[in-house]
């Protein structure tokens, strides 16, 4: 009796979902946009409603920390690629969808490059600041199933 109430239970609860970011980020559409600042163009995203939906909420990546994660003075992020570092978006032919700047909520541990590592946080989206990347976790934190 007390196993088929358990099952009951276990029935009727929702299961939460955690959206995989790689999956939205792809979604996204990229226009050309010229910055005087720089005198040169880059590729920046269109965010329309449904990824904005997801603007402060959690999600989880699963990818490769870059060796260059140091991209200027004052960054403090981890750049995180979709693909190994010689197929990345810096490398490779990936696109800027394929990569993800991610702000640690605590101490930053040593990374090696040829590991897969999957990192949950809070999803904030970067559309003009040519100091971060387009898409970034805040409040990151390494999950326990990264080896």
């Amino acid at each position: 009796m007390l196993l088929s109430a358990a099952l009951l239970w276990v029935a009727q609860t929702p299961i939460v979902q955690q959206q995989s970011g790689w999956a939205l980020f792809a979604k996204v559409k990229f226009k050309d946009l010229y910055f005087e600042e720089y005198g040169a163009f880059a590729a920046v995203p269109v965010f329309d409603a449904a990824i904005k939906s997801w603007q402060g909420k959690e999600i989880s990546l699963t990818g490769y920390v870059l060796p260059q994660s140091e991209l200027q003075d004052g960054f403090t992020g981890i750049v995180l690629s979709k693909y190994p570092y010689s197929q990345c978006f810096f490398c490779g032919m990936a696109g800027p969808e394929s990569i993800a700047e991610v702000q640690l909520a605590g101490k930053r541990p040593k990374f090696r490059t040829d590991k897969t590592y999957a990192f949950t946080g809070k999803l904030k989206l970067n559309e003009r600041d040519m100091a971060h990347l387009n898409f970034m976790l805040v409040g990151a934190v390494v999950d326990p199933i990264s080896n």
